[in-house]
């Protein structure tokens, strides 16, 4: 029996095959050519990845393991700019409507003589445009969850709210007054046990 290169592939726990080096360089080498403008196909060929798809789950694996911090930066840079003028032309095409033609490819017109806007074309272009809003946000981190902190402390609950008290007078608020934007605000939430 023969031992292929893919057997003799080191495996961590739970026999799972390990990232090596040399992938890990050219899955980052992809991500930079891909950032450059190159396609799935090219990069393929150039890097021998054996097909498109290998090529673009390399980019996708430097992009998750940032093992190219820079070529994974300036690829969502370059897909930011692009998704930017994506938005930008369906906007154009939302607000200037191609005319609607009928089964033999002539201009559908009104009795005045204006053209009939394709309805079916702005529709695609407001789907477009949403999915594409929606890539946006997330590449940029618009649409980000919040964030919460929670502290367990071995304090009592009339410790904390008297130091609550004591903000509020440093700050300046009545009891009942919520504190200014930017200022820290949290909740006090008594787990039961008692002291």
């Amino acid at each position: 029996m023969t031992i292929t290169a893919v057997e003799n592939r080191p495996r961590g726990g739970k026999g799972r095959f390990t990232r090596q080096v040399e992938s890990a360089e050219r899955d980052g080498e992809a991500c930079r050519l891909r950032a450059q403008g190159w396609g799935y196909r090219e990069i393929s060929e150039h890097l021998g990845y054996g097909s498109p798809g290998n090529a673009h789950r390399g980019v996708q694996r430097a992009l998750a393991e940032t093992a190219s911090l820079h070529g994974a930066r300036e690829l969502r840079e370059l897909l930011v700019v692009e998704l930017s003028e994506l938005r930008r032309r369906m906007w154009d095409l939302i607000r200037s409507p191609p005319p609607a033609f009928d089964r033999l490819g002539r201009i559908v017109t009104r009795e005045d003589g204006t053209e009939v806007p394709d309805v079916v074309a702005v529709t695609n272009a407001g789907s477009v445009l949403i999915r594409a809003v929606d890539r946006l946000a997330r590449l940029t981190g618009a649409d980000a969850p919040r964030r919460s902190v929670s502290i367990l402390a071995d304090v009592s609950i009339a410790d904390l709210q008297a130091h609550l008290e004591m903000l509020r007078d440093e700050l300046g608020l009545q009891p009942d007054e919520a504190p200014p934007r930017g200022a820290i605000a949290g909740t006090i939430v008594d787990s039961g046990h008692s002291e």
